[in-house]
C-alpha cells in the first residue's frame, strides 16, 4: 500500500492540502490527517471566523511565517469557501522544501 502524499510538486509550484478549523482558541498548525481523497491534509487552526476570507487570510499569514516566505507566493487555489483547501506555493525553492520537510517531521 502506498503512503498518502503530503504535498505534490507541479509545474506551477508545490501543492499542499489543508483542513481548516476556523474559530479556534489559538492560531496554530495541527497534525497531518489522512483524508478520504487519499491525501494527507495539514490541519490548521485559525481564530478568525469562516467569513469574507478572514480564515483564509490567517492561513496564508501563518504558513508564510512558518515557511519564511512572502505571503504573495502562497495562494489558496481550491476550497476558498470550504474547510478542505488546496494551497499553492509559487516558485518554490530548496529552502521551501526544507521548511516543508520540517513541518512533516513536526519540528
Amino acid at each position: 500500500m502506498n503512503e498518502a502524499p503530503y504535498f505534490q510538486n507541479t509545474s506551477n509550484g508545490i501543492l499542499i492540502k489543508i483542513k481548516a478549523s476556523p474559530g479556534a482558541s489559538s492560531l496554530r498548525l495541527g497534525d497531518w490527517i489522512k483524508d478520504p481523497d487519499g491525501w494527507q491534509r495539514l490541519k490548521i487552526y485559525v481564530t478568525a471566523p469562516p467569513e469574507k476570507g478572514k480564515a483564509n487570510q490567517q492561513i496564508i499569514k501563518l504558513l508564510a511565517g512558518t515557511l519564511r516566505i512572502p505571503s504573495s507566493r502562497l495562494e489558496i487555489i481550491n476550497g476558498t469557501s470550504g474547510s478542505r483547501k488546496t494551497l499553492l506555493i509559487k516558485r518554490p525553492t530548496e529552502n521551501d522544501l526544507q521548511a516543508l520537510l520540517k513541518i512533516l517531521k513536526g519540528d
